[in-house]
């Protein structure tokens, strides 16, 4: 595949994941490595979606801002943050088969618990903002600093805080914008963007921009049920290819 066909592919994937993430909150990440990850390295795939994904976090936070607030949010985001780094490493340094292994055990996770929030008939326990706040944070920042995909910890802590989905959405991109400064910021202290052309950001960023508009129109059109449904087969179809390809 030559550079101008495997650029123009990138900037299909990030539209897509970008309109996933504005329907269902999440998903970003997980949508473009799923893809990214059939034709190229995945730690390459990782770095190179890590900016357009802190754009996407700041454009739909913008949207829904005045839903958000910090309450019971600050241990969260605290063991949020000091996950990152961890991550961070782990991409790094783990061998391509460890990388998939894990990216298919987060999809195929991810996946069951979407399951059973969705058949939860009535809301349970409401999920202590220290005791469940702190272990789902750390482990948020942990996945999120390795490859952008920390949101089903989050959605986990959040789904059982009985928050409306505009305060829902807004936080998960609070925590995920956070995640994604920080490992920007180690990306580029290892030299992972000297050899990265301008261009390239901005057309990524670009694409980013027309997902959330997509997804924010369909969004409109498309019920909840049914995007669910989808994300749930995209989920569990990507997490068997890599498990099969490991």
């Amino acid at each position: 595949m030559d550079s101008v066909a495997a650029h123009l592919l990138l900037c299909a994937v990030l539209l897509l994941s970008a309109s996933t993430q504005a329907l269902t909150g999440f998903g970003f990440g997980l949508v473009a490595l799923a893809i990214l990850g059939s034709w190229m390295d995945l730690r390459d795939a990782v770095v190179l979606t890590a900016p357009a994904g802190l754009v996407l976090n700041i454009a739909l936070f913008l949207k829904l801002r005045r839903a958000f607030t910090f309450d019971d949010l600050v241990p969260l985001l605290m063991a949020c943050l000091a996950g990152v780094p961890i991550g961070v490493w782990l991409v790094l340094n783990m061998g391509p088969r460890g990388l998939k292994l894990l990216m298919a055990f987060i999809m195929i996770t991810t996946a069951l618990h979407r399951m059973w929030v969705i058949q939860q008939k009535e809301p349970g326990k409401v999920w202590h903002p220290v005791k469940a706040g702190i272990p789902c944070g750390l482990l948020s920042g942990i996945l999120g600093g390795a490859f952008g995909v920390g949101g089903p910890p989050v959605v986990s802590y959040l789904v059982n805080r009985s928050m409306d989905r505009f305060r829902y959405v807004a936080t998960v991109q609070v925590v995920a914008g956070g995640t994604a400064i920080i490992r920007l910021v180690q990306f580029a202290q290892a030299g992972r963007y000297e050899e990265v052309p301008y261009w390239m950001f901005v057309t990524t960023f670009a694409s980013v921009l027309i997902g959330v508009f997509i997804g924010m129109r369909l969004l409109r059109k498309i019920s909840d049920q049914g995007s669910q449904k989808g994300i749930l087969v995209f989920l569990i179809l990507g997490g068997l290819y890599y498990l099969i390809q490991a």
